[in-house]
């Protein structure tokens, strides 16, 4: 077996070694006299023999070690496995462990408090005693239950810090708290919890009891015949009455000043009783008069009252109001509330006030009467408030006025993530009127529209064309009806599908009218190329087009003069450029000055190119003289021979020196000037231009009718799409209407 727990420590010369972390005593490891070692410095193993074992971390070795080393590793051979010593040796060991085990067992079941106990590895552990554990087990409270028997004190909370809450919390078997009683905050107060119904009882820390924050020391003082009840039925109309009794309020003396009073006052309209009759589709409504007992200042008119109602019989009445003050005198006074046929008003009141309740009274006839502190007056301050239907939908009578402190009254539209729409007035005299905000939940503009403070009609996106797709998608204008749209319409972005004389086919249109006159812009939607359209806007005779000339439709050519172009076809001694519609023209080189162009149907006719025998422009070179004599012949499948001569002329000797230098191509393989008229390459760096039909399936023609086509499958899909999105729009409206009419007939009803 071989022994290498820790490291060892060497002095050069001395047989002495030191451990760390070693335990070459323990009869476990069986460490003794004779035992091979090997040790490992610099890389260098050593051997050597045990001497002697002093301690387990001292040994002495036969010789001296020869180099000094500190945490060095090390290898000590101490017996063979399963042989005669090494049964021995864990006789003797296992004997020393039963006898730790059996003195720790002593110390920990007899001795008092905590006690030392000493492991075999030789690690000292501190444990309580098992007298120790009883004493502290004793006394305590069962998790399962139990009782406390113990008089005064039985049981204590106590906070760990200060100003803190601290309360015994009863739990659901989910762990969901039922309620608690304690401190519920830093106050000094205690509390009786009802989490699942929200209530409390509270004994604050200033001597008050109160019930979900109220003071039961000063609840309402309520008098009269229904003296403990909570609400109060407050009579029923007859046939003509305008007015029901509900409270009175005061006691007549100064004592009354500054009371308060809310009543909240339900049925407030006149729908009937009938379960069969049309009134019970009708909606019921709620009020809440707010009433103040005023200081007298103004005795014959001093109660200060509000009255606010989702509704209230005949609340549009300019001359008759809902809520009648009849004083008794400067501190009391009777309160009436208007009333219809079988109208009946059940109320409730919430005041510390003095107030005598009215119960199955009789109705009455009543009007505002100025008789000094005996006055009866009607209370000015009505407010409807607004509601919602079961969709959300606010609904209000006739207005919804928002009253602003200052020039900026806004309402707002929130999202649940706090940010907004606010649409908010501007001054008077800013330049717009409103501004319509979206705004992030910090109050940080998103972005702003302002509405001008001037008389017109707001723009919508694709009014006129402006923002959208433009106009006239299913529109087939011919010549006729583009010149109306011109003379009779405003200024618009539009397009057409039929050929005109005035603008191209599918394209887009910009009509723009200033004064009388108006101009059209058209660029096609193939070439690019533009075309303008102008006149007097209400004399037509006067209207004019014109073709704007540019890259799609002109070219230079060899000599830099500008030409129509379509299709053009630039041909050099070893390649040709094309133009957009002459594109897929190859060219074949057949020998000197001799090429072949395929693809084609021949010479382009235009006269400005030299009308059927020409199509040809050869380049020029000194004092503007051309440089070859060019020819063509047209095959009878359309592809076009063309040959290029040397073309001579009379020059200065100087000039025509310059000339051949210019020109190598003009010399033959001896260096001589070639003869008039013979075959010669056309020049490097020049071009001859030539104008050539294209068959009806070239590129530039299968690309033509491929974008026509996908233009046409494009209008028809936006007109479907207008249709049906008109047809949706009509739909929707009819069952609006419709929604309208039965709402209608049953507020009629």
């Amino acid at each position: 077996m071989i022994y290498q727990t820790g490291t060892i420590a060497t002095t050069a010369g001395q047989t002495k070694i030191k451990g760390t972390g070693t335990r070459w005593k323990d009869n476990l490891a069986g460490i003794s006299e004779g035992c091979p070692i090997s040790y490992l410095i610099n890389n260098v193993v050593y051997m050597n023999t045990v001497l002697s074992v002093n301690s387990d971390t001292e040994i002495n070795l036969t010789y001296p070690v020869p180099i000094a080393a500190t945490a060095a590793k090390y290898q000590i051979a101490t017996f063979v496995l399963d042989s005669m010593s090494d049964g021995v040796r864990k006789m003797l060991a296992n004997q020393q462990y039963i006898q730790y085990f059996l003195r720790n067992m002593d110390a920990w079941l007899t001795q008092d408090g905590i006690v030392e106990v000493k492991t075999p590895t030789g690690e000292t552990v501190r444990l309580e005693s098992l007298v120790e554990l009883k004493k502290q087990m004793d006394n305590k409270l069962d998790k399962t239950g139990g009782t406390i028997t113990k008089n005064s004190d039985a049981l204590n909370l106590r906070n760990i810090s200060e100003n803190q809450a601290l309360f015994l919390s009863f739990q659901k078997m989910d762990g969901k708290r039922r309620g608690y009683i304690g401190a519920p905050n830093d106050k000094d107060r205690l509390a009786f919890v009802n989490d699942i119904a929200g209530t409390a009882l509270v004994l604050t820390e200033d001597g008050k009891l109160t019930w979900q924050g109220r003071d039961l020391a000063a609840l309402n003082r309520v008098t009269g015949e229904a003296r403990a009840a909570a609400s109060w039925f407050a009579g029923q109309s007859g046939g003509g009455a305008t007015f029901i009794k509900i409270c009175t309020i005061g006691v007549g003396d100064a004592s009354s000043q500054a009371q308060r009073y809310q009543i909240f006052v339900t049925n407030t309209s006149s729908s009937g009783y009938s379960s069969s009759g049309a009134g019970s589709e009708n909606e019921q409504h709620f009020g809440i008069i707010n009433l103040t007992i005023g200081n007298g200042q103004k005795p014959e008119k001093n109660i200060l009252g509000s009255y606010f109602c989702t509704g209230h019989f005949d609340i549009g009445s300019t001359t008759i109001a809902p809520v009648l003050i009849k004083q008794v005198n400067a501190y009391k006074a009777e309160i009436w509330l208007r009333a219809g046929n079988y109208t009946n008003y059940t109320c409730l009141a919430n005041t510390q006030g003095d107030i005598e309740i009215s119960q199955h009274v009789t109705d009455a006839t009543l009007v505002p009467v100025n008789n000094g502190v005996q006055s009866a007056y009607y209370i000015a301050n009505v407010k409807m408030l607004a509601t919602a239907d079961n969709r959300g939908w606010v609904e209000s009578r006739d207005t919804i006025k928002v009253t602003g402190s200052g020039d900026y009254p806004r309402m707002n539209l929130i999202r649940a993530d706090g940010s907004y729409i606010s649409l908010e007035t501007a001054p008077k005299t800013f330049p717009n009127t409103f501004n319509i905000i979206h705004r992030e939940a910090n109050n940080t503009n998103i972005a702003v529209i302002g509405v001008p403070n001037k008389s017109g009609t707001l723009m919508q996106v694709g009014d006129f064309g402006w923002g959208g797709k433009g106009e006239g998608v299913a529109w087939n204008w011919t010549t006729a009806s583009v010149t109306e749209h011109f003379r009779a319409n405003a200024s618009t972005i539009w397009r057409t599908e039929a050929a005109n004389d005035w603008t191209f086919r599918y394209c887009p249109n910009l009509m723009f009218k200033t004064g009388d006159t108006f101009a059209n812009i058209g660029v096609d939607i193939y070439t690019g190329i533009v075309k303008a359209s102008a006149g007097i806007t209400a004399n037509t005779t006067t209207y004019k087009t014109n073709l704007l000339y540019g890259t799609a439709n002109t070219t230079k050519d060899a000599n830099g003069n500008l030409k129509a172009a379509s299709p053009i076809i630039k041909v050099y001694s070893d390649h040709v450029e094309l133009n957009d519609e002459s594109e897929g023209v190859e060219l074949e080189k057949l020998g000197t000055g001799r090429y072949k162009l395929k693809g084609t149907l021949g010479m382009n006719s235009d006269a400005s190119w030299g009308g059927i025998h020409g199509g040809l422009v050869v380049p020029n070179g000194i004092n503007n003289l051309p440089l070859v004599w060019a020819d063509f012949d047209v095959l009878p499948d359309g592809d076009i021979i063309i040959e290029t001569r040397y073309r001579k002329h009379t020059l200065h000797p100087r000039l025509e020196a310059q000339r051949l230098m210019t020109y190598p191509e003009f010399l033959d393989e001896n260096d001589v000037e070639r003869e008039d008229y013979d075959y010669c390459d056309i020049p490097n760096g020049h071009w001859i231009d030539v104008r050539v039909n294209m068959p009806s399936d070239s590129i530039y023609n299968q690309k033509l009718a491929e974008a026509e086509r996908l233009a046409k499958i494009e209008a028809e899909r936006v007109a479907k799409e207008e249709a049906e999105k008109a047809a949706r729009e009509e739909a929707e409206r009819l069952e609006e209407e419709s929604k309208q009419e039965q709402a209608s007939k049953l507020e009629g009803e």
